[in-house]
């Protein structure tokens, strides 16, 4: 998918497009005549200083190459009829707020056109004007130092008790799970706000991920998003259960704060449990230990 980085909210200067000011100051596109070779475009919140609130009936699209992939700013909130209907080669378009209202049909290609809404925003259908809707969310990579996307991704809920081998998450709000545990290798992303507390009962970790198992933790842009993990007795924060060794947990973003139960690490294997494998690649992370003789981070008392 064509999913750009957010607009820009700073002035934007002009660069093609065409609008029209309602009453209230604020602009509703009515095209724009500077498509760049890529054919993509990425709609800036503000054009000359007034807020981009939507895209006009029947705006003009053309420039250098046919439109094919849009970006619409978290302000936009209408479209009026037959909005797209001149984009004819529009194959992708995002928007990174809520579903707009419309005036009925916008003019997409329900065939061609797949249309992107963050995990979080409300009011979208599937389909939504005759197009299939794909979730995504953001996150930060401390590698490439830069934020990714990732479409697909599972909105981790109370009910939930394992996250899945080869699956995404995201955690959107304040959840609360029991005895979480990692099935395989799973990447949970913490949006910037949110908080994951995961608690492990009498020997069990806060989030399980066994020997031969790996989670990864992803933050966003803002660093903000927490995970709080709390092992039952002889359970770690992160990894092993009693007995138990950790498998394989990399941090790259977000808070993390992970307390052992008796005898347990705060990341690592439980009781008699060897430490596996913990690597920080970026985020805060206050991992403690529970007991004499437990490391914050390794292996679990005895292991």
């Amino acid at each position: 998918p064509v999913i750009g980085l957010p607009p820009d909210t700073r002035f934007y200067p002009w660069s093609g497009y065409t609008t029209v000011t309602n009453d209230d100051g604020m602009v509703l596109i009515t095209g724009c005549l500077d498509i760049p070779p890529s054919g993509t475009l990425t709609v800036p919140t503000f054009i000359d200083s007034c807020l981009v609130v939507g895209i006009a009936a029947n705006a003009t699209f053309s420039g250098r190459a046919p439109l094919t992939a849009m970006t619409l700013p978290a302000s936009v909130d209408r479209l009026e009829a037959n909005a797209f209907a001149n984009a004819t080669a529009l194959v992708s378009l995002t928007f990174e707020g809520d579903a707009p209202q419309t005036d009925g049909d916008v003019g997409l290609n329900g065939e061609m056109c797949t249309v992107y809404a963050q995990t979080d925003a409300i009011g979208w259908t599937n389909p939504w004007q005759g197009c299939k809707v794909v979730q995504f969310v953001r996150y930060r990579d401390p590698a490439s130092k830069s934020i990714q996307v990732k479409v697909g991704c599972f909105t981790l809920t109370p009910d939930m008790e394992t996250l899945e081998d080869g699956e995404w998450y995201v955690v959107q709000d304040a959840v609360t799970i029991t005895n979480l545990a990692v099935n395989g290798a799973a990447n949970l992303i913490l949006a910037d706000g949110a908080t994951l507390t995961a608690t492990g009962l009498v020997s069990h970790a806060g989030i399980t991920v066994a020997d031969g198992s790996a989670l990864t933790v992803w933050g966003q842009g803002g660093g903000t998003g927490a995970l709080v993990a709390t092992g039952g007795s002889d359970g770690a924060g992160i990894g092993g259960g009693a007995n138990a060794a950790n498998g394989t947990v990399t941090i790259n973003g977000g808070q993390v704060m992970a307390q052992g139960g008796a005898g347990g690490p705060g990341i690592g294997g439980g009781k008699l449990g060897a430490g596996g494998t913990v690597t920080v690649n970026g985020g805060t992370v206050v991992a403690k230990a529970a007991g004499i003789g437990t490391w914050d981070v390794g292996s679990g008392w005895g292991g």
